[in-house]
């Protein structure tokens, strides 16, 4: 947004001429070079709209399909994909998580993530093409030849113009992208002093960002862009605030009217310190590691939006073909696989002066009462699936590697693997009820070096409820590109045996993972819940992604928990039938 883009697009007669930008030029050059992004064409406007919400879509042949994804990953640079986020992810909260995880290094797929979780949705192809065509990279439309009738569609630089993208993001986007640097660096230091008192990510790099802070934090609205009007209005931006009236009136938007000083300001200081209070009212719910108690706003999380029989028909149907063909890992039935639950309640610290060097801290930890919960769930979801379950309780951070490497050791011509792990956490570690922490690489390295012969080419399943951090609301600083495996060996690993391995935890590096006291922890009831009802629809990462929604779904305030997933399974893995008691 702004100056961040590194390429900027003009058209000339009927051809487009592709600008890239020099490090040397000047934002008042650069201004001077890209006529069609002059404050002349956002003031443009048309008689007529496509509106999305009308159904008349022009007819095109050629779509985005997710084989086209990898290619379009790639071809994205760092800004690029922040813009893409804020312009197609329809959740605020995950989509600020999305980038805050991305600004800290994360390598993930955000358009692949978002495209996978959007398959209900029939123009979701629609959508990315527009919002490529709004952030102008079209060197991509162009390589995946779907150039044709682009502006004359999408009208992508005019403000008034919009199919799928939601119009307030894109013109959001089009104001800010116009913000000089010295406009840029007065938005952001007015934010920071207006809302001192609130927990707002502020990025001058990329304005998107800490527009979807403010969002989050409710300070501004996509419903009643009043309070955003007040700010450009205040900041002596006269030409944008003009721009931003005029498009609500065109776009029946709520009517911006004159608001006196410091009226939005104390409303969303009131917000914020609400926020706040919420978070130190005492409820039955907790934060793994003695982060704290959290009170559930309940809101019921729909994760479809309204989608006729026949498709839904239709999608089961390529998802069965897709599940027997050569693409997916063969399930015996009759011997689907083995599930080891551990799962640690009572903890103590370890007198052992022998290990005493080995504790992060002195203090116990806090018994995980609730955990019962999630451990006989998991063991009836899995044996519904016909899997041989494993139970084993309270294990020292020893002991811990002992059992997995005993119930590995057991498979013979079992389908799969799964180890859950219910514990408390801190980043990368899990720790024992010794209060000695032990090294996710290291299970991940028991389950994957051993019993090769009768484990290469099958799924081999973490499932981690624990804590990756020691602060739920706040994101830490973590370099989550560390070298993942530091564990000591005395010969080379081979690669094959860390393939079609998959690690699915309650929350990213840096967080807490609530538990319910009474009724177990959001992440391991939803994914139980999850894999009984959509075991027969989707493979299982897709449910994983299913899991991810419905959990940062749940609420506390505005904060929310976002489980990550990461993995090297080289097939699909489709779960056998489910067979409740």
């Amino acid at each position: 947004m702004g100056t961040s883009f590194s390429t900027i697009f003009s058209d000339t007669c009927s051809d487009t001429e592709v600008v890239y930008r020099d490090e040397d030029v000047s934002d008042s050059e650069l201004m001077e070079s890209e006529d069609e992004l002059t404050m002349d064409n956002i003031n443009c406007t048309i008689d007529a709209i496509n509106s999305a919400s009308s159904g008349n879509y022009p007819i095109h042949t050629k779509h985005i399909t997710l084989e086209n994804l990898p290619f379009i990953e790639k071809h994205l640079d760092f800004d690029e994909k922040v813009s893409l986020v804020f312009l197609l992810y329809d959740n605020i909260q995950v989509a600020l998580q999305t980038l805050l995880l991305l600004k800290h290094g994360s390598e993930s797929d955000v358009i692949t993530e978002w495209a996978k979780s959007s398959q209900s949705n029939p123009y979701w192809h629609d959508k990315l093409l527009e919002a490529l065509a709004i952030i102008q990279n079209l060197a991509i439309i162009r390589k995946l030849d779907m150039m044709e009738d682009i502006e004359s569609r999408f009208l992508p630089r005019n403000m008034y113009g919009h199919l799928f993208v939601d119009p307030i993001k894109k013109l959001l986007y089009l104001l800010c992208e116009h913000f000089d640097s010295k406009t840029t660096k007065n938005f952001v230091s007015y934010l920071q002093n207006k809302y001192k008192d609130c927990n707002i990510h502020y990025s001058s790099e990329n304005l998107e960002i800490t527009l979807l802070s403010l969002l989050s934090t409710k300070c501004i609205s996509l419903d009643d862009m009043s309070s955003f009007a007040q700010i450009l209005k205040e900041l002596g931006i006269e030409a944008f605030y003009d721009q931003l009236k005029k498009f609500c009136k065109s776009n029946g938007c709520e009517e911006i009217k004159p608001l006196k000083n410091g009226t939005k300001k104390k409303y969303a200081l009131e917000t914020c310190q609400s926020q706040k209070r919420m978070s130190d009212k005492v409820s039955n719910f907790c934060v793994d590691q003695n982060v704290g108690v959290m009170e559930l706003g309940g809101s019921d999380f729909s994760r479809r939006s309204s989608v006729s029989a026949s498709s839904e028909n239709d999608c089961n149907s390529r998802n069965r073909k897709i599940s027997n063909s050569d693409l997916s890992y063969k399930i015996n039935e009759y011997r689907p696989g083995v599930c080891l639950i551990i799962d640690q309640e009572n903890f103590y610290t370890e007198c052992d002066q022998n290990l005493k060097d080995l504790l992060l801290h002195d203090e116990k930890l806090e018994d995980r009462v609730g955990t019962e919960k999630d451990k006989v769930l998991l063991k009836e979801t899995f044996k519904a699936f016909g899997f041989t379950v494993y139970i084993e309780k309270n294990k020292t951070h020893a002991e811990i590697i002992t059992v997995i490497e005993q119930v590995v050791m057991k498979i013979t011509d079992e389908s799969s693997l799964f180890v859950c792990v219910l514990s408390h956490g801190t980043e990368g570690k899990v720790y024992g009820v010794n209060s000695i922490p032990v090294d996710v690489n290291k299970i991940k390295n028991s389950m994957c070096r051993k019993n090769l012969k009768n484990l290469r080419e099958k799924p081999k399943i973490l499932i981690l409820q624990a804590c990756q951090g020691s602060k739920c609301q706040e994101v830490i600083n973590v370099d989550i590109n560390e070298e993942i495996d530091s564990l000591e060996m005395d010969s080379p690993v081979e690669a094959i045996a860390y393939a079609d391995m998959f690690v699915f935890t309650a929350t990213i590096p840096g967080f807490g993972a609530v538990r319910d006291k009474k009724n177990g922890t959001w992440f391991i009831q939803s994914f139980c819940q999850n894999l009984k009802n959509h075991w027969h629809e989707y493979h299982f990462e897709d449910i994983c992604t299913l899991v991810q929604q419905d959990v940062i779904s749940k609420r506390w305030g505005s904060k929310v928990m976002v489980p990550e997933k990461k993995g090297t399974l080289s097939k699909f893995f489709y779960l056998p039938e489910y067979h409740a008691e």
